[in-house]
């Protein structure tokens, strides 16, 4: 993929697609992209193709392994809540608090895995336990 050819545009950055897991019908797509200055931080964009939520949370994890369950992607490196102030909004962005690294290795965030998770879902028995229920996941990857 990174050395063939394609007729997507590159737009820079990170890109991340949200499947969903279980039975449920969650997708969203995350672009995450750096502002111009080194200091400047991370802005994410995201668009769900299917809301079913008022908020969600995102979290990147450690590793970046879909084989296996997201219970074992390890610690969460970063946590992002992400909010929609009607049914109706289906994307929006926010500025993350610092500048996340787009690359490979030791602080980068390609390569690892992407949860979506809520406490605010028809699962409510969970919720009031106050579990999280996984949404969806996916692998963060070159934009």
């Amino acid at each position: 993929m990174c050395q063939g050819q394609s007729s997507r545009t590159s737009f820079g950055g990170a890109v991340a697609r949200i499947h969903p897991t279980g039975t449920n019908s969650f997708s969203c797509l995350l672009q995450f992209k750096n502002g111009a200055g080194h200091s400047d931080p991370t802005i994410l964009t995201y668009e769900f193709e299917r809301p079913q939520l008022p908020c969600c949370k995102l979290r990147i994890h450690q590793f970046g392994d879909l084989s296996s369950s997201v219970a074992s992607a390890g610690r969460i490196l970063h946590s992002v809540d992400l909010m929609f102030p009607s049914a109706e909004k289906t994307a929006g962005s926010v500025i993350l608090d610092r500048r996340l690294d787009l690359g490979v290795g030791e602080e980068g965030i390609i390569g690892r895995v992407v949860s979506m998770t809520t406490t605010a879902t028809a699962a409510a028995a969970a919720a009031a336990r106050g579990l999280s229920v996984l949404l969806g996941e996916g692998v963060i990857g070159w934009n």
